[in-house]
């Protein structure tokens, strides 16, 4: 008895052995990926925002918005 592509489906168990366990290779090395990247990007936006944030605080003291003691404070809470 023939089955997909003339092979007899008893005989070609290795093929689906072979296909799941690279099947079941590629979506652990997929999540890997998935989760350095996610952890990669939380981290960098977590730092640039800071950045930004500082640089803006900075800004606004050197514009004379705010005094001296406003951006001490603020640049502590935003550096902890």
């Amino acid at each position: 008895m023939c089955g997909f592509w003339g092979l007899n489906y008893g005989g070609s168990s290795w093929i689906w052995m072979f296909g799941f366990s690279l099947l079941r290779w590629a979506l652990f090395i997929g999540a890997v990926v998935w989760i350095v990247k996610t952890i990669t990007k939380n981290s960098n936006r977590s730092y640039f925002s800071s950045n930004k944030a500082v640089d803006l605080l900075h800004e606004r003291y050197v514009n004379g918005e705010i005094t001296e003691e406003e951006y001490l404070h603020k640049k502590k809470i935003l550096n902890d």
